[in-house]
């Protein structure tokens, strides 16, 4: 059984219109490279470590591989989405192997 790839991205908008148009264009290099949205959203709690930073929000996508995944980032089509994401957001970007577990 092959590891998925997953992506965990920590993120704080301080542009919201480039914020907006990142979440359009970014759905669509998503859907095309085979990525799924399993969480987005702003609640978190911490339950160890270093708090949050105030207003961030997670998302967690999964891929069928740590390739895909790293191929998503590194594509043609979300290198736009990644230059508007630096200009929209304040971003920490993890990607995690999942071991398949039995």
């Amino acid at each position: 059984m092959t590891a998925k790839g997953y992506l965990l991205v920590r993120r704080t908008v301080v542009d919201p219109e480039l914020a907006k148009e990142y979440l359009e264009v970014a759905a669509v290099a998503l859907a095309e490279a085979g990525g799924r949205f399993l969480a987005r959203g702003a609640a978190a709690t911490v339950l160890e470590g270093d708090p949050q930073p105030e207003g961030a929000g997670w998302t967690l996508i999964e891929f069928d591989s740590v390739q895909a995944a790293e191929e998503y980032y590194r594509s043609e089509a979300y290198a736009y989405p990644r230059e508007l994401a630096s200009r929209a957001f304040d971003r920490f970007f993890l990607m995690v192997e999942g071991v398949p577990v039995s």
